[in-house]
């Protein structure tokens, strides 16, 4: 498979290969993209999309001319896409369809983990355990909750592509 600028830096970043090479070998090779959201209600979500490296190839061949015409400026001199920037203005909210269509095309596995920050703060200060003090240590940031959620079911969205185990 042939691929462009955008798709040879996908090559690179998941198999570590010369893209010339890449091809000549049998790859199992998943990544996922994952953004978090928090509202003003405390909502908080761990949200994104799960591909095989070929998957995001053709994925990134349509995504990354649309983002550098349509996406925010970084100042690392990328272009992105965030929601939250597309939100703020109404001519880039009228953008969202054409990435959304691009998500639509591809064999992209889509994901999400939620929890509300006030109810898990609450929850934590109603767990108590007779005689012993809980150090909630790395669980104390329910951003690390939803990650150890995340991964801990990962199988499950592998699964997704059976075509990855032939």
């Amino acid at each position: 498979m042939n691929a462009s600028g955008y798709g040879q830096r996908v090559i690179a970043q998941v198999s570590g290969l010369n893209p010339d090479r890449v091809w000549s070998r049998r790859l199992m090779v998943l990544q996922a993209f994952v953004d978090d959201s928090t509202t003003e209600q405390g909502n908080f979500v761990l949200a994104g999309y799960l591909a095989t490296a070929e998957e995001w190839l053709r994925f990134s061949e349509e995504w990354g001319p649309l983002a550098r015409s349509w996406g925010t400026l970084q100042p690392d001199g990328n272009y992105i896409f965030k929601m939250r920037d597309m939100a703020a203005l109404p001519e880039r909210r009228e953008r969202v369809a054409a990435f959304y269509r691009i998500i639509e095309r591809h064999d992209l596995a889509g994901f999400a983990v939620g929890m509300n920050k006030r109810s898990y703060a609450r929850a934590k200060q109603r767990l108590w355990i007779s005689k012993m003090s809980i150090d909630w240590d790395i669980h104390a940031n329910p951003f690390n909750v939803l990650f150890f959620f995340l991964i801990s079911n990962l199988v499950s969205l592998i699964n997704e592509f059976p075509s990855v185990w032939d």
